[in-house]
């Protein structure tokens, strides 16, 4: 297990419950930092999850709707949105190439649960969050915070 993943957790697993969702918070985020690492998304859904954790899908749920008052399907699609977000704000891969790093098998898949979860377009979200340097060239992304003079 991973201490930081631990340590930013916003509760103490005390109970069944909190184990479960701990774990589970782990799983999840493990994947994210395995597939940086050229690793495919396999665990999708909270069965996925589920049977990781060798527990019925019906207790996961109630267990984490229990210790974080957030159903597993929307921690899931969250932690997929953020994920997504960080690579239309930081990379210069274009929206294919992150839809399919996600897992997506269509673009208009991948185009249609981010416009689900964050009401505007990749392409748009890319466009007011992404800061871009004349000194890099057009299009290369500026890691630099933009000062005003």
């Amino acid at each position: 297990m991973s201490a930081k993943i631990v340590s930013d957790l916003h509760y103490v697993p005390t109970n069944a419950s909190n184990r479960i969702t701990t774990l589970f918070l782990i799983f999840l985020e493990e994947q994210f930092s395995s597939a940086e690492q050229g690793k495919d998304y396999k665990l999708r859904s909270a069965s996925g999850f589920a049977n990781q954790l060798n527990i019925h899908v019906n207790h996961l749920n109630r267990a984490v709707k229990d210790a974080t008052g957030k159903t597993t399907s929307d921690l899931i699609s969250n932690r997929f949105i953020k994920e997504a977000k960080e690579l239309l704000a930081k990379t210069t891969l274009n929206i294919s190439e992150i839809s399919y790093a996600l897992g997506f098998s269509e673009t208009s898949n991948f185009n249609g649960f981010f416009k689900k979860h964050v009401k505007i377009s990749p392409s748009k979200y890319r466009k007011l969050n992404t800061f871009y340097s004349w000194k890099s060239g057009f299009g290369a992304v500026n890691f630099e915070t933009p000062t005003v003079k």
